[in-house]
């Protein structure tokens, strides 16, 4: 999952992330593969700065995005047993890399 912020404040905040599973990803069971690890950043001035999981003090101007990518679990069982059915939702879903 996905949460973007935009801070709408009037002057300059601090930020501070506090998270795990960003360099091991969640495991996949039983032949699944590994989920994606967890991902912060900060885009300010269009400029996209990948932050680490424990860091305090960011600075966060007004119009900043934060982005956090929630790293969710990894897989259950083997994916080439699925139906070609559930193979092509999950590709459209954006399950599948």
């Amino acid at each position: 999952a996905v949460c973007e912020i935009i801070y709408e404040g009037e002057g300059d905040a601090l930020l501070n992330t506090a998270g795990d599973g960003a360099i091991v990803p969640p495991f996949g069971v039983l032949g699944g593969e590994p989920g994606l690890p967890h991902r912060y950043s900060i885009i300010s001035g269009g400029a996209e700065t990948v932050l680490r999981t424990k860091q305090t003090g960011v600075v966060v101007k007004p119009g900043d995005r934060i982005v956090a990518l929630s790293s969710g679990g990894g897989g259950y069982g083997d994916p080439s047993r699925r139906s070609s059915d559930a193979k092509e939702w999950d590709s459209r879903n954006g399950y599948v890399r």
